[in-house]
């Protein structure tokens, strides 16, 4: 996420020269994808979420399919089953673009003409709607600086022990070089997601949110 928006910085939205930008990823936690929606207020862009229910069996037997050396073990796939975080538009204003699109009756790719396709781009057309609003200040318990300050550094702190407790769970060298520049790069844009609108209210739900995230990224190199 830090590389695109470093990729982005600067673009101004033109009618002209229109930009669709799809990211591809589960996104089990919400906050993942507050961090997309961030991003599409900044550049005032439209956000959309294409939500595909998937029951864990079905994943299991997709990721079967796969060659070995692409297969991710079970036990991350049932973790992330249970820790997935579904769109919830009713409580969640910046979740209302949300289309869901059932995989069981998702059409065939080969066949671009099959009628489903239409209905599935009419559904994803209506949710369709103007940039994100600006969100208001953050609600603040004490004088802003000095909430700020504080809430900064006891993140700041925290999640560098969860980084480091995390990297020390690797014993080759090129792993916990590879977790750590992964980890270091969600952990500035954490610290940077919670300077923003909405980041300072929930600061502990993004903390355990971000030390559930690096467990995930570790076992990805112990296989």
């Amino acid at each position: 996420m830090e590389e695109l928006r470093a990729s982005l910085t600067g673009y101004k939205p033109s009618v002209n020269e229109p930009l669709l930008l799809l990211l591809d990823d589960n996104m089990y936690y919400r906050s993942m994808r507050l961090e997309c929606a961030q991003l599409a207020r900044q550049l005032q862009a439209a956000f959309i979420i294409i939500y595909m229910p998937c029951t864990l069996e079905d994943a299991a037997a997709r990721n079967a399919q796969r060659a070995e050396a692409d297969q991710v073990p079970q036990e991350v796939l049932s973790r992330m089953a249970a820790r997935l975080e579904p769109p919830c538009p009713s409580k969640h204003a910046w979740e209302s673009g949300t289309v869901i699109v059932l995989a069981e009756e998702l059409p065939s790719p080969d066949d671009p003409h099959d009628q489903a396709w239409a209905g599935i781009w009419e559904a994803i057309l209506g949710a369709w709607g103007p940039p994100l609003p600006k969100a208001g200040p953050p609600k603040q318990t004490g004088p802003p600086s000095t909430a700020s300050a504080t809430a900064g550094h006891d993140v700041d702190l925290r999640s560098r022990r969860m980084v480091a407790a995390a990297i020390g769970k690797l014993g080759s060298r090129e792993g916990r070089a590879a977790v750590a520049g992964r980890l270091n790069a969600a952990r500035r844009d954490l610290l940077a997601r919670l300077h923003e609108d909405e980041g300072w209210r929930e600061p502990a739900r993004a903390l355990h949110d971000f030390e559930q995230m690096c467990t995930d990224v570790v076992s990805q190199y112990m296989w």
